[in-house]
C-alpha cells in the first residue's frame, strides 16, 4: 500500500485510478492489481472525484495562462 494511502491521504495513486489513468500503477504485475483494486474500497469517491475535477480545472487554467 502507498506510504501517503496509509496515512489517510488521497494518494496520486488513488486518484490515478479513479481518473481513469491507470498506467504505471500495475506494471503488468497480476498480484499488484488485487493491492489496488482494495485501496478503492476505502476510498471516498466523492471527495475523490472533486479533487479529480479541481485538479484538472487548474491544469488548464494554468495553460490558458501560460497562453495569455
Amino acid at each position: 500500500m502507498c506510504p501517503a494511502s496509509a496515512g489517510g491521504q488521497y494518494c496520486k495513486h488513488r486518484l490515478a485510478i479513479l481518473g481513469g489513468e491507470p498506467e504505471g500503477l500495475v506494471g503488468g504485475n497480476e498480484a499488484q492489481v488485487q493491492t489496488v483494486a482494495t485501496w478503492l474500497s476505502s476510498s471516498d469517491v466523492e471527495v475523490m472525484e472533486a479533487l479529480i475535477t479541481a485538479e484538472r480545472e487548474f491544469e488548464n487554467a494554468e495553460q490558458e495562462l501560460i497562453k495569455a
